[in-house]
């Protein structure tokens, strides 16, 4: 509000001081009459346009925040389900890693032309 005071002050100051700046209109009375209009009409359509963007960024701001936390939220359930996933795979994983150093070690303990026999038959 001080902004729009200090803006009419300077118009006005403007007007006093430097007449051949502002457009001519047919009278004084005129010039005075669509200053004052002007003013007016200011008055009403600054705290309008101010109070409209004031709301609409609240909005937006609660919005945003409301999506932050489900966000947050939803990566906290990924990660638990990441590791649900991890620790159900660790035990088949280990299970296939045991299950080939036996075969490993058998396969050391036969000779070639058993296992040779073996995958013919």
């Amino acid at each position: 509000m001080t902004l729009f005071i200090c803006l009419v002050v300077v118009i006005y100051l403007i007007q006093w001081f430097r007449p051949d700046i502002i457009v001519p209109l047919a009278s004084e009375k005129i010039r005075w009459f669509d200053s004052l209009v002007t003013v007016v009409y200011s008055s009403f359509i600054i705290p309008l346009i101010v109070r409209f963007l004031h709301k609409k960024y609240t909005y937006e701001r609660r919005r945003a925040e409301k999506n932050a936390k489900k966000l947050k939220q939803l990566n906290a359930t990924k990660d638990k389900l990441f590791s649900i996933i991890a620790h159900d795979l660790r035990n088949p994983f280990n299970s296939i890693l045991g299950l080939s150093d036996m075969l490993l070690e058998i396969i050391k303990m036969t000779s070639v032309w058993t296992l040779i026999s073996i995958l013919v038959s």
